[in-house]
């Protein structure tokens, strides 16, 4: 909104919570970047501020500021890369900003939502209630990109526009001209299963615990109906 200030809003964020299980522990809201009234934001009301919501119950901000803080780094990513791009897809948005908590230090989501069923599509979002498998791939994902490249590549993901495979291709060569899309997803998934301190580093990570993915076996019918 072209002026310097961020307003953190603390207040009880109504999400639901009923005394167990998880909880939105903040959020940014892209509305209140445009002018009041823009045909963008339909009949939405903007602010016309930068705003991150932050929650205060049941997040305690006095003695556990965990979720929160991890939340702030996250949302923070989204605020920046919305000035940058817009209309970046959500598999690579998202993954940027689980790896920003993790550089921040507040940790990094498990893997473990992927391994257990990883015959899914790298860069798909497809916002149901299992949504919480598509942050822990894109985590995933973006943290192998973080270890395996120039901090700066992540700042080129932030200025740089994907909507496929394409837009990784040439990000990934700006850096390494023999390691386009395909190549680094066939080490990454490779790496995954080696992860060893023995390996070559593309095969490896530094940082630990990670699962290891679960088999997978897909039965496929035999169509002259003579078993699978």
């Amino acid at each position: 909104d072209s002026d310097p200030k961020i307003i953190i809003l603390i207040l009880d964020i109504i999400d639901g919570y009923d005394g167990s299980g998880g909880y939105v522990a903040g959020y940014f809201y892209s509305v209140n970047e445009y002018p009041d009234g823009d045909p963008a934001i339909g009949s939405n009301h903007s602010n016309e501020a930068e705003i991150f919501y932050m929650d205060c119950d049941p997040a305690d901000l006095i003695s556990d500021r965990t979720d929160v803080l991890n939340t702030t780094a996250h949302e923070f990513q989204h605020m920046i890369h919305w000035e940058h791009d817009q209309g970046e897809m959500t598999f690579v948005n998202e993954g940027l900003s689980e790896i920003a908590s993790y550089v921040c230090g507040y940790g990094l989501r498990s893997n473990g939502r992927y391994t257990q069923n990883t015959n899914v599509n790298l860069l798909s979002w497809d916002g149901t209630d299992d949504v919480l498998d598509d942050y822990s791939r894109a985590a995933f994902w973006t943290l192998y990109i973080y270890e395996q490249f120039p901090v700066g590549i992540l700042k080129d993901f932030v200025n740089n526009h994907h909507s496929d495979w394409t837009g990784f291709e040439a990000t990934f060569k700006a850096h390494d001209a023999s390691r386009g899309f395909f190549e680094v997803f066939e080490e990454w998934l490779i790496a995954n299963y080696v992860n060893s301190s023995s390996a070559e580093a593309k095969y490896m990570y530094q940082y630990s615990p990670l699962s290891k993915p679960a088999p997978v076996a897909t039965y496929i019918s035999n169509p002259n109906g003579q078993g699978n």
